[in-house]
C-alpha cells in the first residue's frame, strides 16, 4: 500500500551540489532540504556542518588536479563521494513528497558567501535509493525557474550580489513520476 502511494507521488529526496568556476561556491539549498542538510530541518540523518562547501573539493582539486571533473553530488572526484549512495548521507528518505500533477515546487537556496554566477536545477527520475544518481539523467530534465512571484526566469539565474536567501518555483516537467527523483542544484561562481 505505502509503495503503491509513494509510486503516485513526484518524490524529491537528493541536493546534488555542484559548485564550479574559480572560486568555491558557499550556499545550501534549504527547501527541499539535501542530504547533506536534511538534519538541519530535524531528519535523523547524520549531520553535515560543511553542507554548504560541497564545491567538488576546490578549485585546485577540481580543476587542476582533475582537469574540471567534479562529483555529481558536489563531493571531490576520485574521492569518496559521501552524497551518492551508499554514501553517509545517502540515506534512503525522502526529504519531501509531491502529488502527481504538481506542476511547480517552492525551492529555497541559502547562500553563506555569494560570490555571484548563476545557478540552474535538474531532475532525474532515479526510483532507487541504493543507485548512485548519473549527470546524464539529471540533463535530460534541466527545469525551469520562475521568481517567487512565479514570473519565468527560465533555465539558468543570474544571482544578484548581496542576494542572500533566494526563492524559486521550479517547473515539474508534465507526466513526471517517480518513487525517488532526485534533485542537483548547481551553482557556478563568477568570482
Amino acid at each position: 500500500m505505502a509503495s503503491m502511494l509513494l509510486s503516485a507521488n513526484l518524490a524529491v529526496l537528493l541536493l546534488c551540489v555542484w559548485h564550479i568556476h574559480v572560486t568555491s561556491g558557499h550556499g545550501r539549498l534549504r527547501s527541499p532540504p539535501g542530504r547533506s542538510s536534511m538534519w538541519r530541518d530535524g531528519f535523523r540523518t547524520s549531520h553535515n556542518y560543511q553542507d554548504n562547501e560541497l564545491f567538488c573539493g576546490g578549485r585546485w582539486w577540481q580543476w587542476e588536479v582533475h582537469g574540471g571533473k567534479c562529483g555529481v553530488c558536489g563531493d571531490p572526484w576520485g574521492k569518496r563521494q559521501d552524497n551518492q549512495p551508499p554514501g553517509r548521507y545517502a540515506r534512503p528518505i525522502l526529504a519531501d513528497c509531491y502529488q502527481y500533477g504538481t506542476r511547480h515546487i517552492d525551492a529555497h537556496v541559502e547562500l553563506t558567501a555569494n560570490h555571484l554566477g548563476y545557478m540552474q536545477f535538474r531532475l532525474c527520475a532515479n526510483n532507487d535509493f541504493t543507485k548512485p544518481v548519473t549527470q546524464e539523467c539529471l540533463d535530460e530534465h534541466v527545469l525551469d525557474i520562475a521568481n517567487e512571484d512565479g514570473k519565468l526566469i527560465g533555465q539558468t539565474y543570474k544571482v544578484k550580489s548581496r542576494v542572500m536567501n533566494l526563492f524559486f518555483k521550479l517547473a515539474i516537467p508534465e507526466n513526471l513520476t517517480c518513487s525517488q527523483c532526485v534533485l542537483q542544484w548547481r551553482y557556478v561562481t563568477a568570482s
